[in-house]
């Protein structure tokens, strides 16, 4: 389990074989630090395009704050998996992605 965990920073930035990212992606649900760490690295790739984007910031940083509730309550309930399916299932799915949304 301890070499999956290693893994976790290459799997954020979508660094990982096809093969390696789907051993991550099952192993992600069943590790709770791996699960509380994932949830700081999105966040801080959230601050990270509100600083590169500038002019943009506070839109993106109220649409950060209005899920923050929503986030501390995900982290509270240590639940990696319910996570993942939003990150993986959701609107902007696909980890390595680093698009700008639209109009933008």
């Amino acid at each position: 389990m301890i070499a999956d965990c290693a893994n976790l920073p290459s799997f954020v930035d979508g660094h990982l074989p096809p093969e390696e990212h789907e051993r991550f992606l099952s192993h992600l649900p069943g590790c709770e630090a791996c699960g509380v760490r994932f949830h700081d690295l999105l966040q801080l790739d959230v601050l990270g395009r509100l600083a590169m984007d500038g002019a943009d910031a506070p839109q993106e940083a109220a649409a950060v704050r209005m899920r923050r509730p929503h986030l501390r309550a995900l982290r509270k309930e240590h639940d990696p998996a319910r996570c993942m399916g939003e990150v993986t299932h959701g609107p902007r799915s696909g980890l390595a992605r680093r698009e700008r949304p639209p109009g933008h």
